[in-house]
């Protein structure tokens, strides 16, 4: 992004961290900067949106890259199941707040249009039962979509409870949040005639810091796997580039949206739950609920997006 003359800003948990991969890309001649933003922290989500709204900046490209991976059970500050607050409520919550900015620069006649990208997977496929674990949820989506079969097993806990926790069910279940709300955001976009569009993408397998941690939590069978596996995984730089491709490539330019792998335009690998029109819906409601329930210091505030939330629906 900094190569294509992209004033770039870092938003990530650890300044230092940031700052020192900021100086890198420096030292190519690139213009970064480095802010605070833990996404398994509403309020600092809604800190760092206040904060970079008051830069005056645009904003034509929004990655939400940041993620972990399948980790043992543990509930956020707000009570948000990890995995599920970092990975996709947090993000939908500030691409919401963002919004506006997005669509003011994205607005004059011949701007190139605006793109909201997010970091998932290919395992969004393999999640629960159903796609989301949630109590109505999970009998609701599957009977939605997949008419045609019988799911014989009760209703699952809601996304909160530890209850049924399957580590790598939940990273895919999250993974699967993000694929949904990128096709929801791609319709409003459309349905608005926003010069706007969102992408979902499967950078590949990609060794990272986090896909390490997530090996070892896996345990033998993850490290056996991980070792036959580091023969086909990719590099950072190589997983970057179908986000990049999402985020600026011409070749996009007419797209409102989709799913993204291997630096191509690619639904056909999305699964047929992510392109139910009643498991985004659903999706969206459930988003809802869960903000409106987090912390308390969150509730006014969430009660707003609520409103923003149902403005949207389809």
């Amino acid at each position: 992004m900094v190569a294509r003359g992209a004033h770039l800003i870092i938003a990530c948990r650890s300044l230092e961290v940031g700052e020192a991969a900021a100086a890198d890309l420096r030292a190519c001649g690139g213009e970064v900067t480095v802010m605070r933003l833990d996404l398994a922290s509403l309020a600092s989500v809604r800190q760092f949106a206040t904060a970079f709204l008051a830069t005056d900046l645009p904003l034509h490209a929004l990655l939400c890259n940041a993620g972990v991976m399948p980790c043992p059970f543990a509930l956020t500050e707000d009570g948000l199941e990890t995995m599920f607050c970092v990975n996709f409520l947090a993000q939908s919550l500030l691409v919401e707040i963002l919004l506006p900015r997005l669509r003011a620069t994205s607005a004059p006649a011949g701007a190139p249009r605006g793109r909201v990208v997010f970091t998932s997977s290919i395992v969004h496929h393999f999640g629960y039962a159903g796609g989301l674990k949630a109590r109505e949820e999970q009998g609701i989506l599957a009977r939605a979509c997949f008419s045609s079969r019988t799911f014989s097993t009760p209703p699952q806990a809601h996304v909160n409870d530890e209850k049924d926790f399957v580590a790598w069910k939940a990273y895919s279940q999250s993974k699967l949040a993000q694929v949904l709300h990128a096709r929801t955001l791609a319709e409003q976009f459309k349905v608005n005639g926003d010069n706007l569009a969102s992408f979902a993408v499967h950078p590949g397998a990609v060794h990272t810091a986090g896909s390490m941690a997530a090996t070892a939590h896996s345990g033998s069978a993850g490290g056996c796997l991980s070792a036959v596996g580091q023969r086909f995984v990719r590099t950072a730089q190589q997983g970057a580039g179908s986000l990049v491709f999402a985020a600026a490539h011409p070749a996009l330019e007419a797209a409102r949206g989709g799913f993204v792998c291997n630096a191509n335009l690619a639904d056909g690998h999305a699964s047929k739950l992510s392109r139910c029109e009643d498991a985004q819906r659903r999706l969206r409601e459930l988003r809802v609920r869960l903000l409106m329930a987090a912390a308390p210091a969150e509730q006014a505030a969430a009660a707003d997006d609520a409103q923003a939330a149902l403005m949207y629906e389809i």
